[in-house]
């Protein structure tokens, strides 16, 4: 067959195609996308045979695939150009263009960049309002993602009125499906942890999890149970939640595209610690991952950052450190040094050194984690003027132990200060009634009815410094 002028039928196989495609991505059935990868590949092998909107199309799903697989690099390459081509040769159909736009900001928001992901899905939904009925599930999807955005931005309500609107859309139009709003609850769920309300995180991400569980979604389920092993550590139930960080880290290992990051894992979190072997491991992946990780690496780096501060908590400080240090390195190679992200781990680093005694080294993370988090403004202030509040009490014990009280007091006066400055950042973002604001101001209060021959009793009700809240 003479290929070049039979472009026509080749065409209408390649639409043909690209709803199968569609179909695997609107399940976000990962397994299947991975069969099709190689299909849209030998499509755009001959692109010459292709109509630009073809090829535009085909490049934007299988764009989608690769975020979906976690190679955000080349999801971001191939979304931009089908970006070129749709704009360009289909204006009679724009949701093309929508579909485009969207997973762009999923991207964009994957590698960290929040303002151009939040502006994408903007766009994105613009058309989407313009023809509400044409693909309602993913109008109300891009409704979710550009709230998990807001969500990394610290606009809490925003985001919360974004899960509202899409849940209207879930109702009117797909309300068979379960799953959708079982990720609505896990999202209010996140929230309600991010605001404190662990008891009531722990209700809605359980309830998540057995939709998941009997829809047999081993993503979602992975999902919800990273979350529900950071409220289950917040209330005390480390087994559990070990358990639950362990069973989702297991699953985005089985993603890893390389032999040694299993290998890299196991070491890390076995109950023998071998330092010196998961040091030396993860040294050669950052030989193969010389500018940056593969996706997957950034999600298991966040459990593992989980389980460090589940160690820290457990009093195996040594363990919470390189767990934590992994994580930072991962997390700065992709998101860069003063990414919101790394100044959360930071923040931790900086409470684990503390509480290992090492002062000065606690003060410089602490301050650098306040400084990336001060320039842009972000709720998570909070978190580090509490740990540096903690850190001055700490010198405020240790002077008045050495018969220096002038100096204690100085440096209970700075923990105050420290304190009074979370405060605000609590009741501008949070709410003056939020669980943490109530935590700041009882501490001010207990600090302030104390005299300073009693500082070295004094028992502060900080809690362990928070992770990534997303």
């Amino acid at each position: 067959m003479d290929l070049k002028k039979n472009t026509g039928f080749i065409n209408t196989i390649a639409e043909s195609f690209v709803k199968s495609i569609d179909t695997a991505i609107k399940a976000e059935d990962i397994h299947k996308m991975k069969t099709l990868t190689h299909s849209c590949e030998r499509f755009l092998i001959h692109k010459e045979l292709l109509t630009e909107k073809i090829e535009g199309i085909i490049k934007s799903k299988l764009g989608a695939i690769h975020f979906f697989a976690g190679s955000d690099i080349k999801a971001k390459k191939l979304l931009e150009e089908s970006l070129i081509k749709l704009k360009s040769s289909d204006h009679e159909n724009p949701m093309h263009l929508a579909f485009a736009l969207g997973y762009l900001g999923n991207v964009e928001r994957d590698i960290g960049n929040y303002a151009r992901a939040k502006l994408l899905l903007e766009q994105s939904l613009s058309i989407y309002n313009q023809h509400p009925k044409k693909d309602p599930s993913r109008y109300a999807y891009f409704f979710v993602y550009l709230s998990i955005v807001e969500t990394y931005l610290g606009n809490y309500k925003t985001a919360e009125s974004l899960l509202k609107k899409a849940l209207f859309i879930q109702k009117r139009h797909f309300p068979e499906n379960k799953n959708f709003v079982a990720w609505v609850f896990g999202r209010r769920g996140i929230r309600e942890r991010i605001f404190g309300n662990y008891e009531k995180a722990e209700i809605l991400l359980e309830e998540a999890l057995i939709t998941f569980q009997k829809d047999q979604s081993a993503l979602d389920v992975a999902w919800v149970l990273q979350h529900l092993g950071v409220v289950y550590a917040k209330r005390g139930k480390y087994e559990k939640a070990k358990q639950a960080l362990i069973e989702s880290l297991n699953f985005w290992v089985s993603l890893f595209p390389d032999e040694i990051g299993p290998l890299w894992v196991s070491t890390l979190i076995s109950t023998q610690d071998n330092p010196e072997q998961a040091n030396y491991l993860f040294s050669k992946l950052l030989n193969i991952y010389t500018t940056h990780f593969h996706e997957t690496y950034i999600e298991a780096a966040w459990h593992l950052g989980q389980l460090g501060l589940l160690y820290r908590d457990l009093g195996n400080y040594q363990k919470s450190q390189i767990l934590l240090e992994h994580h930072k390195a991962i997390v700065e190679k992709n998101l860069g040094q003063d990414h919101v992200g790394v100044s959360l781990i930071l923040n931790n680093l900086g409470d684990v050194h503390l509480l290992q005694g090492n002062l000065k080294s606690a003060k410089n993370l602490m301050c650098k984690a306040c400084a990336i988090l001060e320039n842009q403004q972000h709720p998570n202030q909070y978190q580090c003027l509490e740990a540096l509040s903690k850190l001055y009490m700490k010198k405020s014990s240790i002077a008045l132990e050495q018969g220096k009280k002038e100096a204690a007091k100085k440096f209970q006066q700075k923990a105050l200060t420290y304190l009074g400055r979370a405060l605000n950042v609590a009741k501008k973002y949070f709410s003056c009634n939020s669980a943490h604001a109530k935590r700041i101001q009882e501490n001010i209060t207990s600090m302030e009815s104390r005299s300073c021959r009693n500082l070295s009793r004094c028992c502060l009700k900080l809690q362990p410094l928070n992770i990534f809240i997303f």
